[in-house]
């Protein structure tokens, strides 16, 4: 789980925000910082997290963190 950890991006990453019943897709800028607040259960290619960022809860493939973010903080002893 990724769960706790702060990232910042190392290029631009695609998310997802549910709101008014649909959702709208965005591209998170480089430099962004987020933080994980749950997920991925478990590993797959399209795995998703739900992060925040600017206080807005966003989904983003684990995998963007992983290849394009910087750890920033958070336990990495169970990546």
């Amino acid at each position: 789980m990724l769960r706790g950890r702060k990232y910042r991006l190392g290029k631009p990453a695609l998310a997802m925000e549910n709101a008014n019943g649909g959702f709208t897709a965005f591209t998170l800028p480089e430099g962004a910082i987020v933080q994980v607040l749950s997920g991925p259960e478990r590993r797959t290619t399209y795995a998703e997290v739900s992060v925040q960022w600017e206080n807005k809860t966003l989904g983003m493939f684990a995998v963007d963190l992983e290849v394009w973010g910087t750890l920033l903080s958070g336990d990495s002893s169970d990546a």
